[in-house]
């Protein structure tokens, strides 16, 4: 019992084990801040929503018949639709979409459509 007693050991009080995980737990939350403003502001999203609209354009021809080509302005940026016959066969339309942003082609889609004989 003797030995025991006669040995200090050295910790961190109470107060200083609560300011130290304060402190990891600020420098944590601006890194989060950091890194969820940097997803935020990414191109991706901006991709993701052009790929988006790209999707109810085509769903929008496809309801409405409108098979023809046409230059189409939204959210700032011009969208190129063309729509061509599929390789001379009859009934299979091919529909692309070209998405320019301030001269810069951002992206490109592509849809081939089978025409009801209706449309025929």
């Amino acid at each position: 019992m003797a030995l025991l007693n006669s040995r200090k050991i050295t910790s961190a009080t109470l107060i200083e084990v609560v300011v130290s995980l304060v402190i990891i737990m600020i420098v944590f939350g601006i890194a989060m801040t950091i890194y969820v403003n940097v997803l935020g502001s990414s191109s991706s999203e901006r991709v993701l929503d052009i790929s988006l609209l790209l999707k109810e354009l085509s769903e929008e021809t496809i309801d409405t018949n409108r098979l023809f080509d046409e230059r189409i302005e939204r959210d700032g940026i011009r969208i190129i639709k063309s729509v061509e016959e599929y390789n001379g066969v009859k009934g299979l339309v091919h529909l692309h979409f070209e998405v320019v942003d301030g001269g810069k082609l951002i992206t490109r889609d592509q849809l081939l459509i089978v025409k009801s004989d209706e449309e025929n």
